[in-house]
């Protein structure tokens, strides 16, 4: 999940929570480098496990901090071998953050759904649409 502006102020409270970002840091099982590394900024993204500690930690389900789900267009491009062929499609996902295992299940769904191999499916772009 990429750490905008919500997550990295939710991370905040998570260490004033736990006393420091030390102590934040024990709790989550991370290094302490982690999370200044969060905080600062110098780490784009949490993985949803981490995440999910921060937010409990912090006292609050996921949709108070992140706010709401986000419905994105995802452009892929999959492979027919057995007609030699490459199509272009676009799905549609709902996430509550946008993160490379997410993008990654809706990848494994969409294989699933076309009847191709995962490793056929490539992922061109995700746009958020508008409300």
């Amino acid at each position: 999940m990429i750490i905008d502006k919500e997550i990295r102020e939710a991370i905040r409270r998570a260490a004033e929570n736990s006393g420091s970002p030390y102590r934040l840091s024990k709790a989550l099982g991370v290094r302490h480098t982690t999370i200044r590394d969060w905080l600062s900024g110098k780490t784009k993204s949490i993985s949803d496990e981490n995440w999910e500690r921060v937010r409990t930690v912090v006292g609050t389900r996921p949709a108070e901090i992140r706010g709401r789900e986000r419905r994105y267009l995802i452009s892929l491009l999959y492979f027919d071998r057995e007609r030699g062929t490459a199509h272009a499609a676009e799905t549609y996902g709902t996430f509550s953050g946008l993160s490379k295992k997410s993008l990654e299940d809706h990848r494994k769904r969409a294989a699933a759904k076309l009847g191709v191999p995962v490793k056929d499916v490539v992922i061109l772009s995700a746009m958020e649409l508008e409300e």
